[in-house]
């Protein structure tokens, strides 16, 4: 019998999201709102000072911000690139630019920034801009390692469309994610693979190395080959999902705080790098999707349903999350300094000094954003305008046939799980 992802469960099945076929992913607003609001978070934490328990607990969960921003990378990429294919120099030409201006543009702002406020000598402007440049300035590392996924993704895809083991793949990515994460936490425990692992990371640190985030994007292009069937899964388990999240959450609370008590440091019980980390965030990823899925499933994007975007809704504020996410780390500087030359951040208990950068952080943000993407320089400084995008995929939607088929290379088979 066909598996009907409409089936009735123990709980009633909100309607399926009706993300046009060949169509913008409205699906993924939540997501991205979400998740960027997961690095801010981590963010207003580490820049007051997680250093107690408590914070570096509320760190672990949070972790897993960076995971989901890869893992929706390669999910879009690969979606767009079966719809719409290009060739692999117009691919490049299109991400590079896409993303490289905007880089170049905040590791510009970012150094001016640091030489007026650090006090550095104007002498330093090369070594501190190429430094920022080849590595990232600070919450930009993740560029760095995006721009080696661009690089490597057309093989990837060409891999994918000719192959029919897929789960065989996504299987050897996460293993070799686990192996490679257990290599750098336990780094005197693996031999010579953990010296190894060391080695290459003081060639190029592993926070800016691809291979130490491979499986997001590789599980993210798979969700993209498999849109279909996976929308069917959340349709009628994403209730299930989503309270396994929760339960593993807690799981990887206990784990920390035994690791804790029995003489771990916070840092090492935090470890992003940690096999745990891996599962915990694949987990995260998870109910977090179909919580996004949920939400557009009672909530349609106002645009299909002929309405208009207020400034508080998912849609307007997912527009908002690429430039919030260049641009946090200017304002929550000067805000933590706000607060620390107001005597707040004495006087007010952590928990209270963290949620205020959070929200100051955010507000502060969104609302240079919302003005920056009415500018000229929108796309320059604001990142990718994903009204613009809606609106174009919007029209095109009407000129794919009515199939979630992706578009096959000529002479691929059709992939299955």
């Amino acid at each position: 019998m066909a598996f009907n992802p409409l089936r009735a469960t123990a709980a009633p099945v909100p309607a399926p999201v009706v993300d046009p076929p060949g169509g913008y992913l409205n699906s993924l607003n939540l997501f991205r709102v979400v998740a960027c609001a997961a690095v801010v978070g981590q963010h207003a934490f580490l820049w007051i000072g997680a250093s107690g328990i408590a914070a570096s607990a509320f760190v672990t969960l949070l972790h897993f911000s960076r995971t989901a921003f890869f893992f929706v990378s390669g999910l879009v990429l690969c979606y767009t690139e079966l719809r719409r294919p290009l060739s692999p120099g117009r691919f490049w030409q299109r991400r590079y630019t896409q993303m490289g201006v905007p880089y170049v543009a905040w590791t510009l702002i970012y150094l001016v920034f640091t030489l007026l406020t650090v006090g550095g000598s104007w002498h330093h402007t090369y070594p501190l801009f190429r430094h920022s440049f080849t590595h990232g300035y600070y919450q930009l590392y993740a560029l760095i390692v995006l721009f080696q996924a661009y690089l490597l993704f057309p093989p990837l895809l060409w891999l994918l469309r000719r192959s029919r083991r897929h789960l065989l793949i996504g299987a050897v990515s996460v293993v070799f994610a686990l192996f490679i994460n257990s290599a750098l936490h336990f780094t005197h425990s693996m031999g010579f693979i953990s010296d190894f692992t060391n080695w290459l990371g003081t060639q190029w640190p592993w926070s800016r190395n691809l291979l130490a985030y491979q499986e997001f994007f590789v599980l993210g292009a798979l969700a993209a080959f498999h849109l279909r069937e996976v929308h069917a899964f959340v349709s009628r388990w994403h209730r299930q999902v989503m309270a396994f999240t929760g339960a593993v959450a807690a799981g990887m609370l206990a784990w920390y705080l035994v690791s804790v008590w029995n003489g771990t440091t916070t840092g090492a019980a935090s470890d992003i790098y940690q096999p745990l980390a891996v599962v915990w965030c694949l987990v995260a990823i998870a109910g977090l999707y179909c919580w996004s899925w949920a939400w557009e499933a009672r909530h349609p994007t106002p645009e299909s349903a002929g309405k208009r975007r207020g400034l508080t809704s998912v849609a307007h504020l997912a527009e908002l999350t690429a430039g919030i996410y260049f641009c946090h780390v200017l304002f929550i500087n000067r805000i933590r300094l706000v607060l620390e030359n107001t005597g707040l951040r004495t006087h007010l208990p952590f928990a209270a000094t963290v949620g205020l950068l959070f929200v100051l952080t955010l507000a502060v943000s969104a609302a240079f954003i919302t003005l920056v993407l009415r500018s000229p320089l929108r796309w320059v400084v604001g990142g990718p305008v994903r009204a613009e995008q809606r609106a174009r995929w919007m029209a095109r939607a009407d000129q794919v046939a009515a199939t979630d088929e992706p578009v096959l290379a000529k002479g691929a088979r059709a992939p299955t799980l």
